[in-house]
């Protein structure tokens, strides 16, 4: 009837983590970075280039392109859209579609353009069902949660998932215990 556990030992929480960061690991094959080009001029009216990069998630490959979820803010107004890969490759990309009200952007990136060995260390995302999601469920951030590209913070569930409403669609949020960072993502 009553059974007594064993407390778990450091060993058991370096397995844990060990268990997370290979999980992580994984998804990290879905995370780009997107950098944005603007053209510009400087204080000495030269032409000059700024960049902002951002983190971009693989959601799907419709075998002419590579679509990549980012934020629109850090790639409105680019002149120029540019995707690095995980190993490092560079490519040329272009604004597929944008939803301006959510902050939301579509990258497109041609796969004809990518080395077969990035296609073959790449993966489309997959996505979960956070409707499920309860207070006190753990949680991984991935890709630029702390300003740093490929960071991972820990956390959990603060409360359950709660919708938020805008002119043409409903979405679904989740609060969690990581802490905000302005320059993450």
């Amino acid at each position: 009837v009553g059974q007594i556990e064993e407390p778990a030992t450091i060993t058991d929480y370096m397995s844990m983590y060990n268990e997370l960061k290979m999980l992580a690991n994984q998804v990290n094959k879905s995370i780009v970075t997107v950098t944005s080009v603007k053209n510009g001029v400087d204080v000495f009216n030269n032409p000059s280039e700024n960049t902002n990069s951002t983190c971009g998630i693989i959601i799907a490959n419709n075998g002419k392109e590579l679509l990549l979820f980012v934020n629109n803010e850090r790639i409105e107004s680019a002149n120029y859209l540019m995707v690095t890969f995980l190993d490092g490759t560079k490519v040329d990309a272009k604004l597929y579609s944008l939803h301006e009200e959510l902050g939301i952007a579509i990258v497109a990136v041609e796969i004809n353009e990518l080395p077969h060995t990035v296609l073959e260390s790449i993966a489309v995302a997959e996505f979960g069902d956070s409707r499920s999601q309860v207070a006190g469920d753990p949680v991984i951030a991935l890709g630029n949660p702390n300003g740093y590209m490929y960071s991972v913070e820990y956390g959990f569930v603060s409360n359950a998932v709660y919708s938020s409403y805008f002119t043409d669609c409903k979405v679904d949020l989740i609060n969690t215990t990581i802490p905000y960072n302005a320059n993450g993502e």
